[in-house]
């Protein structure tokens, strides 16, 4: 499965057909909040403390051991496409 496919199917799951048709068709775009809301974020925060808090991720990230990040970046990877596989079969 190319990233392209995958990345669509994750966001497919994540905030539903329903919606993934209507954004995609419409061309409508969403708001801070309603990212949140459905998904596509893990986080919001004000415009004055955005660079403090990308900081503050990228540390966490940097602070980790490069084999585990790895690691962990293959499980969800692979958690993704088994969902994405089972989830829209390909024919």
């Amino acid at each position: 499965m190319a990233r392209t496919d995958l990345e669509i199917n994750s966001c497919l799951g994540t905030i539903g057909l329903g919606r993934a048709r209507r954004l995609l068709l419409t061309g409508e775009t969403v708001n801070a909040q309603e990212a949140l809301t459905m998904g596509l974020v893990d986080q919001v925060v004000p415009a004055d403390s955005l660079a403090a808090v990308a900081e503050e991720v990228a540390s966490q990230f940097l602070s980790m051991s490069r084999d585990v990040l790895t690691s962990q970046k293959k499980i969800v990877t692979n958690w993704l496409n088994l969902r994405c596989t089972r989830a829209y079969p390909r024919q």
